[in-house]
């Protein structure tokens, strides 16, 4: 990377972020409290909600630019869900979840690949709901494996069962959805690397450092890579 910078994502009320607060501030450039999802200070964790944040992907959709998430944690997880959902608890799962089907901007996320389907299954059956009732009624099918997308297709939602797949081929599989867009894109890739297991971590970095220097060189100079933790 040539350029390196500096940023604060210290919460509004803390000097340690978590997930939630941290991403709220790199995606809307405001702080918030820790467990918030892209809501403003005002929000009080499990109790109230703050104002929402329009956030960088937001603004892309707004504009007409594609737009991809790509995660190996659950795609309803506080480092992916801030950037396309509000939410005054980052454990609203199936809250978080809906609002995929509900964009604020757009037509919503376009390209989706994460992990989480157990999870997030079990989270709406507790609030009396189906995931693939909420999948039809929101039009987007919820796939379970990369094979399942269309050749072609511009948009696809692919929520799998573990994060352990393979990021070179989601992100190159994504970024060929993405770029017939003449407009552009934004594509946020999360890599998690928390874990006990010192050398699982220390792959998944290795990975993820692999993968940003090919999509760098790929992508060319009129597309800015940033790489960052949240």
């Amino acid at each position: 990377m040539p350029h390196i910078g500096l940023s604060d994502t210290t919460t509004a009320s803390q000097l340690v972020t978590d997930s939630a607060a941290g991403m709220t501030a790199i995606v809307t450039g405001e702080k918030t409290h820790n467990g918030v999802i892209s809501q403003s200070a005002m929000a009080v964790r499990k109790k109230s909600d703050g104002e929402p944040l329009k956030t960088i992907l937001e603004y892309a959709e707004e504009r007409g630019l594609a737009t991809g998430v790509i995660t190996n944690d659950a795609l309803t997880g506080a480092t992916p869900a801030a950037t396309y959902a509000k939410a005054n608890d980052r454990g609203m799962t199936a809250h978080i979840f809906q609002q995929i089907f509900t964009p604020r901007f757009g037509d919503g996320v376009d390209v989706m690949i994460g992990a989480g389907r157990p999870a997030v299954a079990a989270a709406l059956k507790e609030a009396s709901l189906d995931l693939d009732a909420v999948s039809q009624k929101g039009g987007r099918p919820v796939l379970k494996t990369f094979s399942e997308i269309p050749d072609g297709a511009t948009r696809a939602l692919v929520m799998l069962d573990s994060g352990e797949f393979d990021l070179q081929t989601a992100v190159d599989r994504t970024l060929r959805m993405l770029c017939g867009n003449p407009r552009g894109y934004f594509l946020m890739v999360e890599w998690d690397t928390h874990t006990d297991h010192v050398r699982l971590g220390l792959d998944r970095f290795v990975t993820l450092d692999r993968v940003i220097a090919r999509t760098a060189q790929r992508v060319g100079s009129d597309t800015l890579v940033l790489f960052t933790a949240d």
